[in-house]
């Protein structure tokens, strides 16, 4: 169980919707920074692919691929 404490007489200077706000700035902030500081770049890639693709068939060499039946392709 967690517990809020908070020092006597304090005030928070922002509202909640005002600090929510500050978070996702700051969020924002870190993320275009250490992104264009290491240069790194966001992709958009299928979370599924079909076997024999060539796409994610070999990974690295010894992992397995993770694989499982599609019963709307013919459990391909």
């Amino acid at each position: 169980m967690s517990y809020l404490i908070k020092p006597a007489g304090y005030k928070a200077l922002l509202n909640l919707p005002q600090t929510e706000m500050g978070i996702k700035k700051i969020k924002d902030f870190f993320q275009q920074n250490l992104s264009s500081e290491l240069r790194l770049r966001r992709i958009t890639v299928p979370l599924f692919v079909l076997k024999g693709m060539g796409i994610n068939d070999d990974l690295n060499g010894t992992e397995r691929a993770v694989t499982f039946p599609i019963k709307d392709l013919g459990d391909a």
